[in-house]
């Protein structure tokens, strides 16, 4: 991020404090956006579904297949357990 130095002493008048007061108050607003954003984007990255969409192409039919395997892996017994009962 580029740091913005302001030299004070050119203000002569209030057209020169009028000047830098609009300045500084663009500056705030384009660095609240940049911050806006920012969070924005981390938020974005820790939801459902980011890594999904973001490394394949059909990130509806990844998610419901890694929910079946997931889901047949609980749905299976184990061998000697079903024996036992």
């Amino acid at each position: 991020m580029m740091v913005k130095r302001y030299n004070y002493k050119e203000i002569n008048g209030l057209k020169d404090l009028k000047q830098k007061q609009a300045e500084l108050l663009l500056d705030q607003e384009h660095y609240e956006e940049r911050l806006k954003d920012g969070v924005k984007t981390y938020i974005h990255q820790f939801s459902p579904g980011y890594i999904a969409k973001k490394y394949t192409r059909k990130p509806k039919e990844k998610a419901v297949s890694l929910f079946n395997k997931v889901k047949s892996w609980f749905g299976k017994k184990p061998k000697n357990l079903i024996e036992r009962t």
